[in-house]
């Protein structure tokens, strides 16, 4: 098993092996005390509050579907789609992502990024040795254009398969997706394993827990997007877990100069579908 790729307050149990330290998405019990937990039913798409078993989560938010409260003003622009992709096709994607290379990640996870070089403290981009979006992800994109209606104007110019294993103890940090280069959809295809994205925010006393079901799609948008952040803990990785992330240019990049000089390249760049990992 590879090191770690661990810094700041970050750690994976490959680290915590050797160190004393606490995973960050831990929360701790005084903390959880003051979080009402809100679930996010797939089938009504609306929220409900109700104590659920962790091993029964998603059987349950089922269950529970004409039971809920009314919680439509804490949080906008969840969509969770089920069954997006066929077995057959999941087959097939992980066969094409496994021929290449994975590098160690932040928190116990490992990724492959096709996209461009981007440095956010400095606000700077290029197309680095960007060469496209990979072959096998054409079919996805051009699914989301013609299936849903709120993406058909979707134009990703960046794709991230981040691998979770639970030996690793591999998690997410609860963060906000850059605002200055990416747009108002993030876009995930969930692979192998059921699991649970976890959206939390200082400004209020809740969080909210949404399935990610084997096979589907989860867009986030609005203030679910912009002033949540999402994460994934670690108790929520039963087995391992691939994540295709697709991300669109912010309006500051599709006009304009900047669309001229960095945004049109871009976008013609990612829709040739040869792209090879720029990670390195």
């Amino acid at each position: 098993m590879a090191d770690c790729a661990c810094s700041g307050i970050r750690s994976c149990l490959l680290c915590e092996s050797k160190k004393d330290v606490k995973n960050s998405l831990e929360f701790d019990s005084n903390h959880e005390m003051k979080l009402k937990t809100l679930i996010f039913c797939v089938q009504c798409q609306k929220l409900y509050s109700e104590t659920v078993f962790q091993e029964d989560f998603l059987q349950n938010t089922v269950q529970s579907c004409s039971k809920h409260d009314c919680f439509e003003d804490i949080v906008s622009g969840i969509t969770v789609i089920e069954d997006f992709i066929t077995k057959n096709e999941e087959e097939f994607m992980l066969a094409e992502i496994e021929k290449f290379p994975w590098q160690v990640s932040q928190s116990g996870r490992q990724k492959q990024d096709f996209g461009p070089k981007v440095n956010f403290k400095k606000k700077k981009l290029r197309s680095g040795n960007f060469t496209g979006l990979p072959k096998f992800s054409q079919f996805i994109v051009e699914r989301l254009h013609k299936a849903v209606a709120q993406l058909q104007s979707f134009h990703p110019v960046e794709l991230c398969n981040l691998d979770y294993s639970p030996e690793r103890g591999a998690s997410i940090d609860p963060h906000i997706d850059d605002t200055w280069l990416w747009g108002e959809h993030l876009v995930t295809v969930n692979l192998l394993s059921d699991t649970i994205l976890t959206l939390s925010d200082s400004k209020h006393f809740y969080e909210i827990r949404i399935p990610m079901p084997r096979l589907s799609l989860v867009i986030l948008k609005g203030n679910a997007r912009n002033t949540w952040m999402h994460g994934i803990k670690r108790e929520d990785i039963k087995s391992r877990r691939i994540a295709i992330t697709l991300r669109e240019l912010s309006e500051e990049f599709l006009s304009g100069e900047a669309y001229t000089q960095i945004g049109r390249p871009l976008l013609e760049l990612a829709a040739s579908f040869n792209g090879l990992p720029t990670s390195t």
